[in-house]
């Protein structure tokens, strides 16, 4: 796709993809060309309404067709989308219009409250869909939708620090989304399931893949199992994280179907080790990323085989990225799909050094054929006895042990160390692991004080977006602690 100000994205996909399905739904089956000619109306819609160019636009909904139309409407306009999390609570997400200074709040029927209205001008996409009349004056030259304009404003996870506000252009959704394509390809007549919130960068890439590459994104029924979706709408790729892959192995059912797909792409954490072991065994499609928010999804992905899990997993780096390891061991990147700066009180912020690398905060390294080698995050590393601990090589053994399936550690404090570990663990049902016997087993493969001194069970909602909340759990490990 070349960058230019006369064609909008869906115009290209239009011209290219035709009759071609982009969007389904149990009910309902848009077109490429239906898709371009509706994101047209509605962004008319939205300009009779007053929005405009270079607005921050804030859309609080749950995935669905209208919230797709509604980003690409955006795009079109030349306004920023700024994709809210839908869990956290009204008071949060305030907190993130007025941080990220936005203009304007559309909402869903579902999320509806009378609380925005004092903060920020709010919109509900009924009321905008409403105004969706096809007007025949509107020409190009009410819009401003070169690739290289800001288009999107994500948070990060913030899972150990404050979450920070990401800015990417068109260009950089789209240039991440081709190399994806050269990788795994997604082409008309598959099926990519949206499995993923469109809040995150993982959601916002499956659109982008599809309407590059011309696939279908299926958005699944509200409350629908997974499993489901796959079986109904003849999934071909799917984004997951490995407890979702987990949950759906643990059903024999899914197995054939799974090993029928295109690709299973897994991101989001380390990858258990049980986990891989299930993926060779049943000869699954599987494919390890890591990626960021910051560079609009995934810089590294591959498929996981036999070869892959001897050689402890080196994942190929896109195309359109460049990589290096830092002397301390951290992970720099440049690449087209770069974030174009973080926005702190309202501001653009750079991201890059002064050679224009990105500090990924990531430590790893790189094989001698290339390939990229994740360990770990280094803000989540603390000090135990003058010993620096990487909470993901204790969740990595811990999640070796027969009948746990996911595994967060975390530090809390000591008088004697300073800092020793705790460790949250989710465990297979009807399973009973006794804290001696899990503690024994760790010091066959760890130093002492990396074994954690406390376990605790792993709460339900113990996640930001797609990973785990540290902090919460650092804050529910000191409170039981603290009462014994």
């Amino acid at each position: 796709m070349k960058a230019n100000q006369k064609n909008f994205l869906l115009e290209e996909s239009a011209e290219k993809f035709g009759s071609s399905t982009a969007i389904r739904t149990s009910e309902t089956v848009i077109s490429y060309s239906d898709l371009y000619l509706l994101t047209r109306n509605i962004s008319d819609a939205l300009l009779r309404t007053g929005f405009s160019k270079g607005e921050r636009i804030a859309i609080l909904s749950e995935n669905s067709i209208e919230y797709i139309l509604m980003l690409f409407a955006v795009f079109r306009i030349g306004g920023i989308a700024v994709p809210v999390n839908v869990h956290q609570s009204e008071i949060s997400q305030i907190d993130v219009l007025k941080d990220i200074k936005c203009d304007r709040l559309i909402v869903s029927d579902r999320y509806i409250s009378p609380g925005y209205s004092k903060y920020i001008k709010v919109y509900n996409t009924s009321e905008i869909a409403g105004k969706n009349k096809v007007d025949e004056t509107q020409t190009e030259k009410y819009f401003d939708h070169a690739q290289d304009n800001d288009a999107t404003i994500f948070l990060t996870s913030g899972s150990t620090s404050n979450p920070k506000a990401v800015l990417h252009t068109l260009e950089s959704h789209i240039q991440s989304s081709l190399s994806s394509n050269r990788n795994i390809h997604f082409n008309p007549g598959d099926t990519w399931l949206l499995s993923l919130p469109l809040y995150h960068v993982g959601g916002m890439s499956i659109i982008f893949r599809a309407v590059t590459g011309g696939g279908t994104v299926v958005v699944q029924d509200p409350g629908e199992d997974p499993a489901d979706s796959i079986d109904k709408h003849v999934i071909s790729h799917i984004s997951l994280v490995p407890t979702q892959l987990y949950r759906l192995l643990g059903r024999k059912k899914n197995i054939p179907i799974l090993r029928k797909m295109k690709a299973i792409v897994l991101g989001g954490g380390a990858i258990p080790e049980h986990l891989i072991n299930s993926i060779l065994e049943f000869d699954l499609p599987v494919y390890a990323s890591y990626g960021s928010t910051e560079m609009a999804s995934q810089v590294a992905t591959s498929r996981i085989t036999t070869e892959w899990g001897e050689k402890s997993g080196g994942i190929k780096v896109l195309d359109h990225c460049r990589i290096k390891i830092a002397d301390d061991g951290e992970i720099l990147i440049k690449s087209v799909s770069l974030l174009k700066g973080y926005i702190i009180e309202g501001k653009l912020e750079s991201a890059v050094d002064d050679d224009g690398w990105y500090h990924s905060g990531d430590a790893g390294s790189i094989d001698d054929t290339g390939k990229l080698r994740y360990s770990c995050r280094i803000d989540n590393m603390f000090i135990s006895g003058g010993e620096n601990i990487y909470p993901e090589n204790i969740e990595r053994e811990l999640c070796r042990f027969k009948g746990i399936i996911e595994a967060v550690a975390v530090p809390i404090p000591d008088v004697e160390y300073g800092y020793r570990a705790a460790a949250f663990v989710k465990i297979e049902e009807g399973m009973r692991i006794i804290h001696e016997e899990l503690k024994t087993f760790l010091r066959e493969s760890l130093p002492g004080l990396m074994v954690p001194e406390f376990f605790f069970n792993l709460p339900n909602d113990y996640k930001t977006g797609i990973k785990p909340d540290r902090k919460k759990l650092k804050k529910i490990a000191a409170d039981i602690i603290g009462k014994r």
